[in-house]
């Protein structure tokens, strides 16, 4: 977000606005922030469907463990600056620690085996093969395969394409299925037969588009700093020191001119004869007015809203599917473990045919996530394919989640404790046609008045996306509400 000057004006006699934000997450809080931030003149109201802020951002305190309720981190680089900066405006960049450089690689399991990512592969291919030769998850053909990579031309339709094709096509069929397909899912937790590669990972269908291949191309952009690290550049990654919660806690904090409202689920979203929308909860009296509204819901509960507002809309939003997970973490004396645990966590290959995804080891990843001794353990289970386990009771989920890490980590005894945190229908797909669906509802929002949408659903599920999703909605209502006036200045997305 740009300006062209330090403090944004609005036109001299504009009366004062009045908007609203419902979804209480990341996304939410940061519209909330940046309406007030951009425009001085804006009250602002939010409505939060729960007894809590922050989504499934959140953080348990535990015995001397942090342990996250879902995301542990965020990206902070150049091409993802967003949640770092926000950080920094709102003052606790003192807050953020990195990972632990020791330690900086993931693992695959392969054949009951914990093998390391070659260094240098990054999510879809690597730019030198150096490492790859040695590494026991690929074949002799597997690594010719991949060698090859550079030969292979490139698809020039502007055809969609799902990971399994794009992969497969790229590196071949094992670094595929044994490398490219557990990282990835590690992440979206998306079907790879379904996944948009132009959604999910641009980057790469575009160094197909600029450079033919991905070895040439990740060698042309890759930077001297983390082209060491193994399958993603952890060197890249940072957490706040008391978890995620603190960061709900301080943003919220700044919300001086904000209303929160808490367990007010929005029952009804109108757009009123006078201009203005209307909402209600299930707690209103009567519906109140609002010259504007951000809707940081899912993409579900925005159609739900927005299917007397406008159908067409509420039937794109309603196309998008979601998947769910569930977190299991658990605390061990490092004692018990017979495996080194010399990486960040492992990821699973689906042609492994186990119940797990991945599992991150939480206290070496970061510092200070456990006592001195102990370990913390975050294992993924469900997601596309597999989302009833999220469904079971948590006895079935700890002793399924039990009976893996035992061969996987060698691990004696039982744990100091459980916790599991569940995620039904939260983590949205990216399909094939995604980035259309898109187009089509922002093509959509753009006929409406003084409304506009954000959500992970957009360009991205990482928190810095959806940090950048608040401040860009919150930035397009500003001027919608406030249209530019000749001489004056104006923040824009």
């Amino acid at each position: 977000m740009k300006s062209d000057s330090s403090q944004p004006q609005t036109a001299k006699n504009a009366p004062p606005r009045r908007m609203a934000v419902i979804g209480g997450g990341l996304t939410g809080l940061s519209a909330a922030y940046y309406l007030q931030k951009l425009e001085p003149r804006i009250d602002v109201e939010l409505y939060e469907a729960t007894a809590r802020l922050g989504g499934v951002a959140g953080t348990v305190h535990r015995d001397g463990f942090l342990i996250e309720s879902s995301a542990d981190c965020f990206l902070a680089t150049e091409s993802a600056p967003w949640a770092r900066e926000l950080i920094e405006e709102i003052g606790v960049s003192d807050e953020l620690i990195s990972t632990n450089d020791s330690c900086r690689r993931a693992l695959v399991l392969w054949r009951d085996r914990l093998e390391p990512v070659p260094q240098g592969f990054r999510l879809m291919g690597t730019a030198s093969m150096e490492h790859v030769w040695s590494s026991p998850l690929l074949s002799w053909r597997g690594k010719l395969r991949l060698a090859a990579e550079r030969l292979v031309a490139p698809r020039r339709d502007g055809q969609d394409e799902s990971l399994a094709e794009f992969a497969t096509r790229r590196v071949g069929r094992e670094a595929y299925q044994r490398i490219v397909q557990p990282l990835v899912s590690g992440i979206y937790s998306a079907d790879p037969q379904q996944l948009s590669v132009a959604a999910a990972l641009p980057q790469f269908a575009a160094m197909e588009r600029r450079f033919g291949s991905l070895a040439i191309g990740l060698r042309a952009t890759e930077s001297d700093a983390g082209k060491d690290a193994a399958g993603a550049r952890y060197s890249m990654f940072a957490a706040p020191r008391r978890g995620m919660q603190s960061l709900v806690e301080q943003l919220a904090g700044k919300l001086d001119r904000c209303q929160l409202n808490l367990q007010q689920p929005v029952k009804t979203l109108r757009a009123g004869h006078d201009g203005r929308w209307h909402v209600r909860t299930d707690k209103s009296v009567a519906p109140q007015a609002y010259d504007g509204v951000v809707l940081a819901t899912d993409a579900k509960t925005s159609a739900r809203l927005l299917r007397e507002v406008h159908d067409e809309l509420a039937g794109h939003l309603s196309d998008i599917e979601y998947a769910g997970v569930a977190v299991v973490s658990c605390g061990l004396e490092r004692n018990q473990i017979g495996h080194s645990l010399a990486g960040f966590g492992f990821v699973v290959p689906m042609i492994e045919k186990r119940r797990i995804l991945a599992t991150s080891f939480s206290s070496v990843k970061f510092a200070k996530r456990a006592p001195e001794g102990k370990v913390l353990l975050r294992t993924f289970v469900g997601g596309a394919g597999q989302e009833a386990m999220v469904d079971w009771t948590d006895a079935e989920l700890q002793q399924t989640v039990l009976a893996e890490l035992r061969g996987i980590l060698r691990i004696q005894g039982e744990p100091l404790f459980w916790t599991i945190n569940r995620w039904p229908k939260r983590t949205p797909q990216y399909t094939i046609g995604h980035l259309k669906r898109v187009e089509s509802i922002r093509n959509c929002v753009g006929q409406l008045s003084c409304l506009e949408l954000a959500g992970n659903y957009f360009n991205g599920v990482g928190i810095p996306q959806c940090v950048r999703e608040g401040r860009d909605a919150a930035a397009r209502l500003q001027k919608k509400a406030y249209p530019r006036v000749k001489g004056q200045a104006f923040w824009t997305a």
